[in-house]
């Protein structure tokens, strides 16, 4: 995970300016170029966005490392950072084909115009029990030895004591070394009120050090309206005060929980679907 915004706390200000983000798109995507100017950003690319000014610079160029044709649908940055994949593909230095419930780690030499670096497999997911079709990861986030999924479609996951079952507006949370003892649903947004095929959570950040009183930024594969709040694939939405939690899992809702919208990407030149999220601080200042 990238590090948490200062503010990252008190969503109070939103919908507003939000603190700088690294993100991804599903398409090609013409953006304003910090210091003037514009690029385009595909969809194997990572780009930064800088809230202050509301313009953009290219972070991770993808095709500079041999992802030309791919679609990140998740991104994770933090000391290197993780990718995973919309369908499996052969990435540069890793053996076999990388499953699109798979998670790479990548680690950078430059980035920029001119990335280069190296790729490593991370995350198997079939040894996390992600075997079906639908059980593409699609968003997650990564603190310490902990990772946190969702899935493009339902998923169940066998452990030692039953099964974890969910669906793919939900997030589960699994141990480094696999679901086998542990496993959970961490944030039960079925329970929140997404639940229509347009709602699936297809970006996903936690902040702070996952702590269950930090927030969560995430963004859907269609249109969002839950807990009074009406949002495109293109916005990210921030959980605020998550305080109810129990056996099923966090759910946004409740008087002292809120959706909020906390990037409008209509208005930051964004129209396509965002498929991964991250917190950032500016270049140089973590």
């Amino acid at each position: 995970m990238g590090a948490s915004p200062a503010s990252a706390a008190d969503l109070s200000d939103y919908p507003g300016d939000p603190g700088d983000l690294y993100l991804t798109v599903a398409e090609n995507t013409t953006l304003p170029k910090l210091g003037g100017g514009t690029f385009t950003a595909a969809d194997e690319d990572i780009v930064y966005f800088h809230a202050a000014e509301r313009q953009y610079e290219l972070f991770f160029d993808g095709s500079d490392v041999g992802l030309s044709g791919a679609t990140i649908d998740a991104v994770e940055v933090t000391d290197g950072f993780f990718l995973s994949f919309t369908s499996a593909r052969s990435v540069s230095g890793i053996s076999g084909t990388v499953d699109d419930s798979d998670i790479v780690r990548f680690e950078p030499a430059s980035l920029g115009s001119t990335t280069a670096g190296t790729f490593f497999p991370r995350v198997d997911g079939s040894e996390f029990g992600l075997t079906s079709d639908g059980e593409d990861i699609d968003a997650f986030s990564v603190i310490d030895d902990r990772f946190f999924f969702s899935t493009t479609g339902d998923f169940s996951i066998p452990t030692s004591s039953g099964t974890v079952s969910g669906q793919d507006e939900d997030i589960f949370e699994c141990m480094d070394d696999g679901c086998d003892e542990g496993a959970k649903i961490l944030l039960n947004f079925t329970a929140s009120g997404l639940s229509s095929d347009s709602e699936d959570v297809d970006a996903f950040a936690m902040a702070g050090g996952g702590t269950l009183s930090e927030n969560v930024l995430l963004s859907t594969t269609g249109s969002f309206s839950a807990g009074g709040l009406s949002a495109a694939n293109e916005d990210v939405v921030a959980c605020d005060d998550r305080s109810s939690h129990d056996a099923s899992g966090i759910t946004c809702t409740g008087s002292k929980v809120k959706f909020v919208k906390y990037f409008d990407g209509n208005t930051r030149s964004i129209d396509g679907n965002v498929t991964g999220v991250d917190w950032a601080f500016e270049p140089g200042s973590e």
